[in-house]
């Protein structure tokens, strides 16, 4: 019998969810590179020594990978669109927080910085995001040259890593002088907000985790054989 085709992306809406993914990647990695560059001057404003700068440095960098790999079955289970939307949500939460915290709280200061800084794993959790996003949209674009070569053309949105940086870099270097480092935090915040917002309105759900909800509440409603014969429908597995 004849299997079901996924409906395809158009390439207007290939390169939107490309460019997209791009713009979300690198203002996650602009969000951690900012705290880097600002360490310095929230140490100086703190009081930490040297050695409490990079413990609490190094706390964060925990934090991090507890929230990132603790929020990535989370996120699988919103869909990719959610999944973006929550994840540089996050990061704009995270982004503007630490301009708020007080200084003269010693031990308590420093656990709001540890606590807040350590959700910046919401941003690496959105590159499992967009490597998810992007391989779908790539197995059913028109876009004859992204179905073929996705890997070619996934690793120019890792391009975000290093732009991300040098945004972080540059920010600092034009505007850390004249506003120190609480008003960058809050002007972080910004970039995320409008992407957060143009990806809730522009961007599609893949039609491969459409059929994964689907065959999710099938099952769920008891519909064992209805799911099966979705899936066979579309030739994929399901268990």
């Amino acid at each position: 019998d004849e299997k079901r085709r996924f409906p395809s992306f158009t390439k207007r809406e290939t390169n939107i969810s490309t460019v997209l993914a791009l713009l979300a990647w690198t203002i996650a990695v602009f969000d951690f590179g900012l705290f880097g560059t600002l360490l310095p001057a929230m140490q100086e404003e703190f009081g930490w020594t040297a050695p409490e700068a990079y413990a609490i440095n190094t706390w964060i960098a925990v934090g991090t990978a507890i929230v990132c790999f603790g929020i990535g079955p989370v996120i699988d289970r919103l869909g990719r669109r959610k999944g973006m939307i929550t994840t540089i949500g996050g990061t704009a939460i995270v982004s503007g927080l630490p301009a708020l915290i007080p200084t003269g709280l010693g031990f308590i200061s420093i656990a709001l910085v540890v606590f807040i800084r350590s959700f910046g794993g919401l941003g690496f959790s959105e590159q499992a995001v967009n490597a998810t996003y992007m391989n779908e949209v790539y197995q059913v674009t028109e876009d004859e040259k992204r179905r073929r070569r996705p890997g070619f053309h996934y690793s120019f949105i890792q391009g975000g890593w290093p732009l991300g940086f040098l945004l972080a870099s540059a920010l600092s270097l034009a505007f850390l002088p004249v506003f120190g480092w609480r008003v960058l935090y809050v002007l972080a915040c910004i970039p995320a907000i409008i992407i957060v917002v143009v990806i809730a309105r522009k961007l599609k759900e893949t039609p491969q985790f459409e059929l994964h909800h689907r065959l999710t509440q099938l099952e769920k409603n008891g519909q064992s054989e209805e799911a099966h014969a979705l899936a066979h429908a579309y030739g994929v597995e399901h268990s």
